[in-house]
């Protein structure tokens, strides 16, 4: 396999991740609080836009194509200036630096999932 189509399924994995894991998390505040606007929890601006005018479900499939862009973006970014301040492993800082946000973000959400799903208190 190429390394580029390996790391192209690993950033799809953990978008995916993300975006699962924000649908129950919003799912479960919506079921376990319906006075509650399960939108305001978000803190993603560009994704509680989406989610406003498509819906939870379709907002969130929507927004995950935008990650993808997005997420290729602030890597080349990244790479880029790295490569011009002269750093020795320009290519691979940047994946590893999204992998901890984004590892970040799934544990982040999960904990919340859980929580408004009032699995842990």
């Amino acid at each position: 396999m190429n390394n580029n189509l390996i790391i192209f399924l690993v950033i799809i994995l953990l978008i995916a991740g993300d975006k699962l894991t924000t649908y129950y998390s919003l799912k479960n505040l919506q079921k376990n609080n319906p006075n509650i606007d399960a939108l305001s929890a978000e803190k993603n601006p560009m994704a509680k836009w989406f989610m406003q005018k498509l819906g939870l479900g379709w907002g969130n499939v929507l927004f995950s194509f935008v990650s993808i862009i997005l997420a290729y973006l602030v890597i080349w970014g990244m790479q880029y200036t790295l490569k011009a301040f002269g750093v020795n492993n320009w290519q691979g800082i940047p994946y590893y630096v999204l992998f901890i946000i984004y590892a970040w973000t799934i544990a982040n959400n999960l904990y919340f999932a859980l929580k408004h799903g009032r699995i842990i208190p």
